[in-house]
């Protein structure tokens, strides 16, 4: 199994084409995904894999390469901690909450504030800030807070739980 000069020539200009499409070409050269993809044929045939057609098996492979690249880029880009910070204070909760300032939602802004800060925080930065599960414990491990994202729903739940407690006890 060789490639020939030509062969390399047509896979460069596949993954040029595949990277300037998927946004990743200024970061990526077409070179990284073939190399990429050879050290993962290497591990395919130490494995025991039978490559039958070469060609085919490394454009796949390319390709699949620049979907995960792609996706790891989508996820870094929705997912920038150090611009959270500026939007996760309380002054920026209750200026959201303040745009549709009803007696309801001061009510709630309220019953928010006699949570303890860790709930707070987590009720914030699912329902104001929009963030998943996953982004939060990202958050929360990047200030030195390690949780799982099924300890951190089940904390979420436990907030809301409060939060219903502490508001009907209050206004009802």
């Amino acid at each position: 199994m060789e490639l020939n000069s030509s062969t390399l020539a047509d896979l460069k200009i596949f993954f040029r084409y595949r990277l300037q499409q998927f946004g990743l070409l200024g970061s990526h050269e077409p070179d990284d995904v073939i190399n990429e993809s050879i050290v993962r044929l290497d591990r395919a045939i130490k494995a025991g894999k039978q490559i039958l057609n070469l060609e085919a098996w490394i454009r796949v492979t390319g390709l699949n390469y620049i979907r995960e690249l792609s996706r790891k880029q989508k996820k870094c880009q929705a997912f920038d901690p150090f611009e959270l910070d500026k939007h996760t204070e309380s002054e920026q909760c209750d200026f959201i909450l303040e745009e549709a300032d009803t007696s309801e939602h001061r009510k709630v802004r309220e019953a928010l504030q006699e949570l303890k800060p860790q709930e707070r925080e987590i009720l914030e930065l699912r329902f104001f800030e929009k963030l998943s599960w996953q982004d939060i414990a990202q958050y929360l491990a990047n200030k030195g807070n390690c949780a799982t994202v099924d300890a951190l729903r089940k904390k979420g739940e436990r907030a809301i739980k409060r939060l219903r407690k502490v508001f009907l006890s209050k206004y009802f």
